[in-house]
């Protein structure tokens, strides 16, 4: 399973352009061609799924905001995703447990779970 990771997200408008990588069109490109089953980031200030083209299927990009924000009114604060790469019935998948920060806690918490799966390797 090929996993990309990098800090600013790989997707056409995910974030501002200010923010935004300068050369996506450029690891767009790559993806496509080369593919990967799925890219890991972060930069923008919520979680988010998007996905970039690849070879035949769409490569799911998974994003969790920073690991130091404070949930607010504008960011739903600190996340982190714990995930467990497995082998499903239609191909493989990740199993996501999404960890939240907790001002409650003073710790992260569960904040539930999903299954995404992925594109088969070429």
């Amino acid at each position: 399973t090929r996993i990309v990771m990098l800090h600013h997200p790989p997707a056409a408008g995910a974030i501002g352009w200010r923010k935004a990588l300068a050369d996506a069109p450029a690891l767009r490109a790559v993806l496509k061609r080369a593919g990967a089953e799925l890219v890991l980031h972060g930069h923008a200030r919520d979680a988010r799924m998007d996905v970039v083209a690849g070879p035949s299927l769409p490569i799911p990009c998974l994003c969790v905001p920073s690991s130091s924000a404070v949930p607010n009114p504008k960011d739903q604060g600190a996340l982190w995703h714990r995930l467990r790469l497995m082998d499903g019935a239609g191909g493989p998948q990740v199993m996501v447990e999404v960890r939240r920060w907790s001002t409650e806690a003073e710790a992260f918490v569960a904040d539930g779970a999903y299954a995404l799966a992925l594109p088969r390797a070429r």
